[in-house]
């Protein structure tokens, strides 16, 4: 189901806008934060949506959602308790304000003890927007995993991809990796990474263009369980022995979900997830052209539902007195002995803040209680499991986004519980 275009976005943009470079550092103020896609480059090719920085508070605050196919994940009527509590200490608060004025974060949550201490829109966005959790998609995904392995809909995560999938991947090199591996995104497979190679024709690019279209025909015949039934690359290395991050293993858990549910992720999703979570509003997730989600980056939720979904996992799967994800997958999600030792935070090569790594949750190195969701531009939620503290950044330019600011801050939180 494709999601209609909102009326409050279209007083403030037309879709197709001038490139980045007419505009300033101003985060698209100057031109009312308008949505769509970027300018056309020399070659006629067409940019994607987030390479033009000026658009990104438009387009990560709901307007992608007027351009790109996307799906509803539909919530309940009835809410889950999210009321205010304590505010945070005013020199705190402040100094949350000036990093999202300064550095881009549109939206900004903070709760303790189950409540909002903090809740601030910046740049016109409003409580009732989506907002583009980009790569947080993945930690939504690892949640979802948990609970089909607790309802016995997948039997273990040492089962080949290929047990659940076995039709799409009948002839693909990828069918052996095993749920776990792809999980920690150790599925080992030959994708050149991070960006950019040099033959114009290289793997990545050809996932971009499965994912995303042609750039000379954006969106257009999309399919990535094409590439994935398809591949000959091989594998760079042995599965579970070195972390890289790329795409292919959250789509072959995406793939494995649809298969063994068989369902949309959506409706998986709104089912087990949304609704006994208790989402005060519908989600929105992005799809290629025949409707299958885009669990590489492409998941939408208002920002308290983002606090939600953090708070899920700071409150070992709970929500009030439901267990929603067994807490036992939320554990493991910090485990990394044994044959998991190399995902350990410290121990992954090149790793940002020397962060750790499994089931698609960032390891912070600052506290083996916290959990964090991640995505690119700055996207993150960090739970602390000790004390139930959450905060959730929803922003648009990566900006201060990497650097430790948001574990500062989120220490300074943590120690006020």
């Amino acid at each position: 189901m494709k999601l209609t275009r909102r009326s409050g976005l279209l007083a403030v943009a037309s879709v197709l806008v001038p490139g980045a470079n007419t505009w300033g550092n101003d985060f698209g103020a100057s031109r009312g934060f308008p949505f769509g896609w970027p300018a056309k480059n020399e070659r006629g090719g067409q940019p994607m949506p987030w390479q033009d920085e000026s658009l990104n508070v438009g387009n990560f605050s709901g307007g992608i959602e007027t351009f790109w196919p996307s799906s509803v994940v539909k919530a309940f009527n009835s809410p889950s308790s999210l009321v205010r509590g304590e505010a945070l200490p005013e020199r705190l608060a402040l100094r949350i304000k000036d990093l999202q004025k300064k550095a881009g974060k549109p939206a900004v949550l903070v709760i303790r003890n189950g409540r909002i201490s903090f809740e601030n829109y910046e740049f016109g966005r409003t409580a009732s927007m989506r907002f583009l959790g980009k790569s947080m998609t993945k930690s939504v995904l690892s949640l979802l995993t948990g609970i089909a392995l607790e309802k016995g809909i997948i039997k273990s995560l040492d089962d080949s991809v290929g047990t659940y999938a076995s039709r799409a991947l009948e002839k693909s090199e990828l069918s052996a990796i095993t749920i776990q591996n792809a999980l920690n995104m150790s599925g080992g497979a030959n994708i050149c990474i991070p960006n950019h190679c040099a033959a114009p024709r290289d793997d990545i690019e050809k996932w971009q263009w499965a994912s995303s279209g042609h750039p000379i025909n954006r969106l257009r015949r999309t399919n990535v369980d094409r590439v994935l039934a398809q591949w000959s690359h091989g594998l760079k290395y042995p599965q579970g022995t070195k972390f890289e991050y790329n795409p292919v293993d959250p789509s072959l858990i995406g793939l494995v979900l649809r298969e063994a549910t068989g369902q949309s992720l959506s409706n998986f999703a709104s089912e087990v997830l949304w609704r006994p979570m208790g989402a005060e509003m519908d989600a929105a997730w992005l799809t290629d052209s025949l409707g299958r989600e885009d669990v590489d980056g492409g998941f939408l939720a208002t920002l308290r539902d983002w606090g939600r979904l953090g708070l899920l996992v700071a409150n070992g799967g709970r929500v009030e007195q439901k267990q929603v994800v067994a807490e036992s997958f939320i554990l493991k999600c910090r485990e990394t002995t044994g044959n998991f030792g190399y995902l350990a935070p410290g121990k992954i090569e090149g790793k940002l803040l020397q962060a750790g790594y499994k089931n698609f949750f960032h390891l912070p190195a600052e506290s083996e209680n916290w959990l964090k969701f991640q995505g690119s531009e700055g996207q993150t939620i960090l739970s602390d499991r000790r004390s139930g503290s959450v905060m959730a950044v929803l922003s648009a330019s990566g900006q201060e986004g990497y650097n430790g600011i948001y574990e500062s801050i989120f220490a300074e939180i943590v120690k006020l519980a």
